[in-house]
């Protein structure tokens, strides 16, 4: 491979990691899809914060796709996250699997509370209204790991999906 092949690469590369980051941070709401032991699927959407590499929500530990999470002890499920555009031409967004855990840690889960109120301009309102700030402490922090991440990009092509390694 000579010189300007690998310079096209590293710019491929930094192309596609400018894309993923452009689409975590242009979108707010992931939907998280899980299966039952039975093998029936189920799907919830979430707010979602993007930092080190994971995506972090909130749900209640009693929601259906947390209650089947926790049945399966890899916790493994899948993610979209992708826009709603009128032209197929337009489709982006992400399609992921990896796997799910809890985020324990008392000052980690601080610190994503600062970073939630931040990011959703609605959340400050949680935490401000000891009715909802309630309802907010009943939920947990869950971090979603993704293992493999295709970006899919109908601009290039119909059904366009790319690979995608985080550098």
């Amino acid at each position: 491979m000579n010189r300007y092949q690998d310079t096209m690469t590293q710019n491929n590369k930094r192309k596609l990691q400018e894309l993923f980051h452009a689409l975590c941070n242009e979108h707010r709401a992931m939907t998280v899809a899980v299966v039952d032991q039975e093998g029936a699927p189920w799907s919830a959407p979430v707010y979602y914060l993007y930092q080190d590499q994971c995506f972090y929500f909130f749900s209640s530990p009693k929601s259906r796709h947390v209650e089947l999470l926790q049945l399966e002890a890899s916790m493994k499920a899948s993610v979209s996250i992708y826009n709603e555009p009128e032209a197929y031409e337009a489709i982006r967004g992400l399609q992921m699997s990896g796997s799910v855990e809890e985020v324990k840690a008392f000052h980690k889960r601080s610190a994503l509370l600062l970073a939630f109120g931040r990011r959703f301009s609605f959340f400050e309102k949680f935490l401000q209204q000891p009715s909802l700030l309630q309802e907010v402490e009943k939920n947990k922090v869950y971090k979603f790991r993704p293992d493999v991440i295709y970006i899919v990009h109908n601009e290039e092509k119909f059904g366009k999906r790319i690979l995608y390694k985080p550098l």
